[in-house]
């Protein structure tokens, strides 16, 4: 499903002026984003192509962004009482579901900080620079760019892209409001965290047109990750599995790989922007698994599409990446309730064929 922010005229223009969809009470936002967990696992479960029996591990994952709010993250005092809620979505030990992710914060988004209205200021120059509708275009490539460190490459000639992009990165730095981007993983008795580490240039939205403070590209950050936070929050062991998660760019940025991570059964990467990448991949013998939010893929032979996202499987066998596994089956679900949280009212359910863990040759 996609899980970009609203507003758009093309998926291509994430980033700049869109807005976080949803209720703008937030209590009523985080209950009927957990009602639609439910009737999409109620709906994956209850399907003929789910292989039941329960020596078969089921993972179920969502894209980063499933949660966040009109604000672009949620009070953490606003979150907790959800909790729970949302930790016993799966009813059966042989169901692991991937929820990635949920956005929250200490503390409201505050209308006082130094770099609120920078990004508006930025686009207004831009804008006028470039003209508005090439200027939108241009401003989300570019921001992919600065995101995948080939700005040189992309020949962008302006010296206004080159301050874009000092701005955008001394405003990492200097960014007040921490906010929480976590990926929760649970079943029946079992539920692990992993923080995401690196913040994207498109993770949060550039502008200021709403009339109450909204968690902004230039006002926020994610918290600091130690090295041993990092390998603890990002691995875990289930079902006889040892699993790894990354977070969208932490997957790009080899998270897992720059940690000393290897050999892992399966590699979960839910995201939004983001596929596979061979040399971030850290599975010796197993899989490697990604659900996106943002957009189609060029090639049918990397994954799967659906409305504006993506999945794909990779088996790993001796470390070498196999082409991505055939889908069994591809269910489009209208769900009219979804019209206020997200960018689509449908989704796409993608099931694979149930599958042994690769053996050493």
């Amino acid at each position: 499903m996609c899980t970009t922010p609203s507003g758009l005229n093309s998926i291509e223009d994430t980033s700049d002026d869109g807005y976080y969809a949803g209720y703008m009470d937030q209590d009523c936002d985080i209950d009927a984003r957990i009602s639609f967990l439910k009737r999409s696992l109620s709906a994956i479960i209850s399907s003929n192509a789910v292989d039941l029996d329960k020596t078969t591990l089921k993972i179920i994952v969502y894209p980063e962004f499933l949660m966040r709010g009109t604000r672009g993250a949620y009070p953490i005092s606003v979150f907790l009482p959800y909790l729970s809620e949302l930790l016993q979505l799966s009813e059966r030990e042989d169901v692991l579901v991937v929820i990635g992710s949920v956005l929250t914060a200490e503390m409201d988004p505050s209308m006082n900080s130094d770099f609120y209205n920078t990004g508006d200021k930025l686009l207004d120059i831009y804008y006028g620079l470039h003209g508005k509708e090439q200027g939108r275009m241009r401003l989300h490539n570019l921001l992919k760019c600065v995101d995948e460190g080939g700005l040189r490459k992309a020949n962008y000639n302006d010296s206004f892209d080159d301050i874009l992009i000092k701005t955008l990165d001394y405003s990492d730095l200097m960014a007040k409001q921490i906010v929480d981007n976590r990926c929760y993983v649970v079943s029946k008795s079992f539920c692990h965290t992993i923080l995401k580490q690196h913040k994207s240039k498109e993770d949060f939205v550039l502008n200021t047109n709403d009339q109450y403070p909204i968690f902004l590209q230039t006002t926020t950050k994610y918290a600091e990750i130690s090295e041993d936070e990092n390998v603890n929050e990002s691995v875990f062991s289930y079902g006889g599995l040892r699993i790894g998660v990354e977070i969208c760019l932490d997957h790009k940025r080899k998270r897992l790989k720059n940690a000393g991570v290897s050999s892992l059964d399966v590699q979960i990467v839910p995201s939004c922007g983001m596929t596979i990448r061979e040399d971030s991949v850290v599975v010796k013998n197993g899989f490697v698994f990604n659900c996106d939010g943002e957009y189609v893929l060029k090639s049918s032979d990397q994954g799967v599409d659906g409305i504006n996202c993506h999945t794909s499987l990779c088996v790993v066998t001796e470390s070498k990446l196999g082409n991505a596994e055939t889908l069994k089956y591809n269910e489009l679900k209208n769900d009219c309730e979804l019209k206020e949280l997200y960018r689509n009212d449908s989704y796409n359910i993608h099931y694979y064929p149930p599958m042994d863990i690769p053996k050493k040759a």
